[in-house]
């Protein structure tokens, strides 16, 4: 039994983080025939696997000796987290990272049931034969040298959130942006229309007054589409679920 130290739990969360987006990676790369950077973040390091690991380790624990109670507890587990983590992510940054819509038995497109049993298999693959492993590697790396390296690792970790968070906050502002430029131009397309129907001569200088306005807002609606926000196109090959911020032209 590994110690319950803060050191241990970094650890845990350290290469639990790496293997997750590991695997992440061998599924894009089968799927797609050339490397995806998997992870929510630049480096090679997908968070939730490691907080999924360590809450299973924390509460599944006790049920070791029971594989069946064992395996439903993880699929519980593992199907909460990604629910809670796909909805929160969503949330916060109006994007949608993954979706099983298209899967059976699924629970808006956060979680499915086929996702959820390979989760509870591939849990008790780590507990049951890998984590004696990493054990092992957390007692070799517990002198100063082995925290120094994994201080290091994290202050990397903490900064790539950052940035991150960076980018995605800029790509949520430039959205809102969009949906309000292009709401206008819809308005302002309908009343010229309404007033060409009309024939309203006296609307025709209001409609050129209205056409002026339309051009301005198109040419600022291309131009925040045409932005290349750094690190976002890398996040929406990650995740082809994200409604990327470039999107087709405008038409005059």
């Amino acid at each position: 039994m590994f110690s319950n130290s803060l050191v241990t739990f970094l650890w845990l969360f350290v290469i639990y983080a790496f293997l997750g987006w590991c695997l992440e990676v061998i599924y894009a790369t089968v799927h797609t025939g050339k490397f995806v950077n998997r992870g929510f973040l630049n480096g090679p390091y997908c968070p939730i696997y490691g907080v999924g690991m360590i809450v299973i380790i924390l509460l599944l624990e006790p049920f070791k000796v029971n594989i069946p109670i064992f395996f439903v507890g993880a699929v519980i587990l593992t199907t909460a987290l990604e629910l809670i983590t796909g909805f929160v992510l969503e949330r916060i940054f109006n994007q949608k990272w993954w979706d099983y819509a298209e899967n059976p038995f699924n629970l808006g497109g956060y979680v499915c049931l086929g996702q959820s049993l390979v989760w509870g298999v591939a849990s008790i693959f780590v507990i049951y034969i890998l984590q004696p492993f990493v054990d092992d590697f957390i007692s070799l790396m517990s002198g100063r040298v082995g925290i120094a390296v994994l201080i290091f690792i994290l202050a990397a970790f903490l900064a790539d959130v950052f940035v991150t968070v960076m980018v995605l906050a800029k790509v949520k502002q430039y959205s809102r942006v969009l949906d309000e430029v292009g709401d206008r131009i819809k308005s302002l397309s309908n009343s010229m229309g309404k007033n060409i129907s009309d024939g309203a001569r006296s609307a025709m200088k209001l409609g050129d007054k209205n056409k002026q306005e339309l051009d301005n807002l198109r040419e600022k609606y291309q131009s925040i589409v045409d932005k290349n926000i750094l690190g976002y196109k890398r996040l929406t090959k990650a995740f082809p679920s994200l409604h990327p911020i470039k999107s087709k032209r405008i038409k005059k």
